[in-house]
């Protein structure tokens, strides 16, 4: 009886996750199109003086990585944590009600993962800034290398295209790499 309630509530269990997590990836795509085709319309109504003077690559560093990066730095891992302190704040509740010296000790693991991240906040903001302006290049020298492909045929320069990028897209995983790391120590 006990094996049949526990099969059947670990299947009640994986039914509703994901269904929640449907729902979620449903909201999650919505808003996805939503600030693309209005990224997107925004710097296409803007007047030809404002092309002149931005860079396309940034544009489309806009339109594209930056809203990924948003969705998938923000907004699902916003979501992610808004569960978590949820379910954490139910814990420490618990705890406070049936047992405070299990919470003092609790406390003891819970305040260097808070100071672990209060440490790497202005690193997690620059390393995202760095990553913004990598990516920028990166398409920079993606529409370059690819609009004068013919002039780098004939001049055989693309050892220093190929130089470039490579320099930029290593910096920008090794960046990526430290900054997943980061958010994984807490």
């Amino acid at each position: 009886t006990i094996s049949i309630l526990f099969v059947g509530f670990y299947i009640f269990k994986n039914l509703s996750l994901s269904i929640l997590f449907f729902l979620e990836q449903n909201i999650i795509k919505d808003i996805k199109f939503n600030l693309t085709t209005r990224s997107f319309l925004y710097y296409l109504n803007q007047d030809f003086g404002f092309h002149l003077s931005n860079n396309s690559s940034k544009i489309v560093r806009s339109v594209t990585y930056d809203i990924n990066i948003f969705m998938g730095s923000i907004l699902k891992k916003g979501s992610m944590l808004l569960a978590e302190l949820l379910i954490f704040v139910g814990v420490i509740c618990f705890l406070a009600y049936t047992n405070p010296i299990i919470l003092m000790v609790f406390s003891v693991f819970v305040i260097p993962v808070i100071g672990t991240y209060l440490l790497l906040k202005k690193k997690l903001i620059e390393w995202g800034r760095l990553i913004q302006i990598i990516e920028s290049n990166v398409i920079k020298f993606l529409q370059e290398s690819m609009g004068g492909i013919k002039s780098i045929k004939v001049f055989g320069a693309h050892n220093f295209f190929i130089d470039k990028f490579n320099s930029n897209i290593f910096k920008q995983v090794t960046i990526k790499r430290n900054l997943d790391m980061s958010l994984m120590l807490p």
